[in-house]
């Protein structure tokens, strides 16, 4: 009678835990009452029908158990009400510890015949819902408009940004109107604010420190409300790469964290069930011997105690096949969203770096850590390290287990696993070591087969293939020589595993003989003991087969992370706007952003007088920053004085320091000394975006996307421009007669890094990009080189037309031919990093000095040039 009730009252036990997940699940937090009226009520009458039975004090104890597991669920709610989701493992805990509890009785009598299945499967059931209640709990208190934001950065970003929003929104200074958005180019996401939102948050630059100002914007906020804004815009940078690899990854798998936690609570469950198939497995077997030992024998395949074992033995098998795929799919699920957040955190991360990085860094170590390395780091955080855990939870089960059924033989039993967790730590610290070393020269090689491919019509005309496959070898067999070291230390490594999991299963039957024989240990025990200690080397092995790969990721994970940890020196976004009526190209990308907010906006500049105060350069890299210190300044206390509208040409010998120059300006690189002043402002303290919207550059040789049309490589960057626009652009470069000509005009797609064009023609795109901007300053780096007299002539015209109609643009030219400066209202001649002359042509000719040299050794040239052509 009294386990009869208390096996009914275990069962409405676990359908009210359903009941209050349900409850959580349809957001209906009255219904909790529920929870203490029958907790209470099974718990009192338990005890009243009959304390003294000893089989009914265990199912007492059961309802006991589930009443905490209730209590779990409801800290559950309260935890995903406050955004806590750490407390979704307690519920899954709770009913792994009953499922567990009820597995391992060893009582098989009419008595006690186990609880029954319906309360394992309703304890399961239990689970799920919980953990679709307290998913529900949390899509309704999600932010929408910050889904895109929270995917790539975290949900505690998100929140201050709403906090941000709120106050701004109190205090009638939103930052986000959809005008802005509409010049942006970004007409898609302008119509959704929120979205939009997301959007410019997630192009802010985590490392900014001072943000810029464009009026209307920011409105009249004080410096207190302007900081707290800036702060809440800046999104979590990367911790130290000090930390533990799993805490960084944990960082960015964030967004993920439901699903993280839902596929933590399936390998829990799983493992629990699969703890639970020896003791079930071991009673099948005890049985089956004793009925067939038995004088006389007896059939064991068709009583009560077999049937009921082999019952809970088959639930156990489905319970462990359905959470384990549960598991797989969530496993699958979170690795491809990581991966794919690694990629474009790490790529923004290679974006934003100096251009001195890149000088020191090959291209194709880049783009292995962005493919290859964060493929391998996703799936050791969550494929291997996931059947990592549940190894590790079977090998601590069953331990723990033999230590129930015998603790001399669990003793010497441990005494093995230690030698073996002794022997694994050793061989990975050493393997990381390696994989680490393999990771740099696998990249390495992939620099040198990009720079080969990317370079195959330089290969081909130097005849080199010999040589370059020579330069690939000595890296590939260099990466081979560390690999074989690897794969010998595995070689041994592996049949030492094997000598141990034999050499515990050895163990198991001989000391578990001598007991059994002894009387101290009965042959139902020892059956479970070998199952058990089974599952320790299978799960020893799944260790041993995961760690090489766990610590190969790991070791990949060391390079990703010293890149996003990586500050550049010069930040491609953040600083300050001046606060005039901004003089913004009519196609520039946007610069009124959140990003740009600051407590007090720069004072308006009369001029846009462009100025080099004193300014010197010596080229460092990330490699050789020591060596960089006895290098020569390419520029050397620079003094130069650019007024807004003026036409300046700079000449001189190659080396001189003119594309440093312009280096600077454009801000690759920080002057070792001195400043650079635009409209009166240090260019270092403009907004990087802001300062490169008033700048227009077109370099000698000019980059162009392959797999796009020539329309797109001209309006780079750009959205939203008229076609009219980009024709009149492509005609002042002399390139739109050309682009009629080809099959699809301005569609027609253009080769790798623009192959299929000629160098003339490559360059005449590059000038309409340029020209397209309407910026206030034009740099012209020798990207008339490869013109035909023709064409060079009439991008002067155009240049020269456009200068007439817009006098305020300041025209920039850098050349070697000297034909193209000769109307230059200045002309500076350059020399080991000096301006050693300065003027007009006819001035500087008539000064008997450099440049005269310059002009009558290029008309020799012309002459012989000639001479030869006739």
């Amino acid at each position: 009678m009294g386990f009869d009730y208390a096996r009914s009252a275990i069962i409405k036990s676990q359908v009210v835990a359903i009941a209050v997940a349900l409850a959580l699940a349809l957001d209906s937090p009255g219904l909790l009452l529920l929870y203490f009226s029958q907790s209470g009520f099974s718990t009192s009458t338990a005890y009243k029908n009959g304390v003294a039975d000893y089989c009914f004090k265990k199912s007492v104890s059961d309802i006991l158990g589930l009443n905490l597991l209730k209590a779990c669920v409801l800290c559950a709610f309260w935890s995903f009400a406050h955004g806590r989701l750490l407390a979704l493992i307690l519920p899954v805990v709770a009913t792994g510890f009953c499922l567990i509890k009820m597995a391992v009785y060893d009582e098989w009598n009419s008595r006690n015949k186990t609880v029954p299945a319906v309360v394992m499967a309703l304890s399961s059931l239990s689970a799920m819902v919980q953990l679709v209640g307290v998913w529900k709990t949390q899509s309704t208190t999600r932010d929408p408009d910050a889904s895109l934001a929270e995917s790539l950065e975290g949900r505690e970003w998100v929140d201050n940004r709403k906090v941000a929003r709120v106050e701004d929104k109190k205090k009638g200074t939103s930052q986000h109107s959809g005008a802005a958005m509409g010049s942006s180019g970004f007409g898609g996401l302008a119509d959704d604010g929120g979205r939009a939102d997301a959007y410019r948050l997630l192009m802010d630059d985590p490392d900014n420190e001072e943000e810029g100002h464009v009026p209307g914007a920011g409105g009249d906020r004080d410096a207190t409300d302007t900081k707290k804004s800036m702060a809440a815009s800046v999104p979590p940078d990367m911790p130290s790469v000090r930390r533990p690899m799993l805490f960084l990854l944990y960082h960015y798998a964030r967004p993920d964290h439901g699903l993280l936690f839902a596929g933590l609570s399936f390998i829990i469950l799983s493992s629990l069930f699969k703890l639970a198939i020896p003791n079930f497995a071991s009673s099948l077997l005890t049985l089956i011997i004793e009925g067939a030992t038995a004088t006389p024998p007896v059939p064991t395949l068709h009583t009560a105690p077999f049937r009921e074992a082999l019952f809970y033995f088959l639930v156990s098998v489905l319970g462990l096949a359905f959470f384990t795929s549960l598991r797989i799919w969530t496993t699958a699920k979170t690795e491809v969203r990581l991966v794919a957040r690694l990629q474009r955190i790490l790529f923004f991360a290679i974006l934003r770096q100096d251009v001195a990085f890149h000088d020191a860094q090959g291209t194709g170590a880049l783009t292995s850590r962005l493919t290859s390395d964060c493929t391998l780091l996703g799936s050791i955080f969550t494929t291997n390290f996931n059947v990592a855990i549940q190894a590790a939870i079977n090998l601590l089960g069953s331990t723990a287990y033999l230590f129930v059924l015998d603790a001399r033989l669990a003793g010497a039993y441990l005494a093995l696993v230690l030698a073996f967790m002794l022997l694994t730590r050793v061989f990975g610290a050493y393997a990381k070591k390696m994989q680490i070393q393999i990771q740099t020269l696998k990249a390495e090689a992939n620099a040198v087969a990009d720079q080969s491919i990317a370079l195959l019509r330089l290969v081909r005309a130097f005849a080199t293939e010999d040589w370059e496959k020579g330069r690939y070898d000595t890296r590939t067999l260099r990466n081979v020589a560390k690999e074989l070291e690897v794969k010998m230390l595995w070689t041994l490594y592996v049949p030492l595993v094997f000598l141990l999991q034999n050499g515990l299963v050895l163990v198991v039957l001989l000391l578990g003989g001598y007991l059994v024989s002894d009387g101290g240990l009965s042959a139902r025990s020892l059956t479970a003991f070998y199952f058990y200690s089974t599952t320790i080397t299978e799960a020893m092995q799944s260790l041993a087969d995961n760690v090489l790969s766990i610590l190969t990721g790991l070791g990949a994970g060391e390079k990703i992370m010293d890149i996003i940890a990586h500050k550049p020196t010069i930040p491609v976004k953040g600083g300050t706007v001046p606060s005039f009526a901004a003089r913004v190209a009519p196609f520039s990308p946007p610069i009124v952003s959140s990003s740009m907010s600051v407590p007090k906006a720069l004072p308006a500049p009369k001029s846009f007088d462009l100025v080099f105060d004193d300014v010197s350069l010596t080229y460092s890299s990330e490699t050789d920053s020591q060596q960089s210190l006895h290098r020569a300044p390419v520029l050397s206390h620079l003094n130069l004085r650019i007024p807004e509208g003026q036409r300046v040409a700079i000449v001189g010998l190659s080396g001189s320091g003119k594309s440093s120059l312009i280096s600077l300006l454009l801000r690759f690189y920080k002057p070792t000394t001195g400043r650079i002043l635009f409209g009166g402002h240090d260019v270092q303290s403009l907004d990087p975006r802001w300062l490169k919207a008033q700048l227009g550059v077109a370099l000698q040789d000019p980059m162009l996307f392959g797999g796009v049309s020539i329309r797109e490589n001209i309006t780079y960057g750009l959205e939203g421009i008229q076609e009219e626009a980009v024709k009149q652009a492509a005609q002042m470069a002399a390139i739109h007669d050309f682009i009629l000509t080809l099959p699809h005009a301005y569609d027609t797609v253009v080769g790798e890094r623009g192959v299929t064009l000629s160098g003339g023609e490559r360059q005449r795109v590059g000038i309409a990009r340029a020209l397209l901007r309407r910026p206030k300053i034009i740099i012209m780096d020798e990207c008339t080189s490869s013109l035909d007299s023709l064409s060079e002539s009439k991008c002067q015209e155009a240049l020269m037309a456009l200068h007439r109609t817009q006098p305020s643009i300041t025209l920039l030219t850098i050349a070697h031919r000297l034909s193209t400066v000769v109307d230059a209202d200045r002309i500076l001649v350059m020399a080991k990093g000096k301006i050693v002359e300065e003027g007009t042509h006819k001035e500087l000719l008539l000064r008997e000095g450099m440049y005269k040299e310059l002009v009558v050794h290029q008309l020799q040239e012309e002459v012989i040039h000639k001479k030869l052509s006739v």
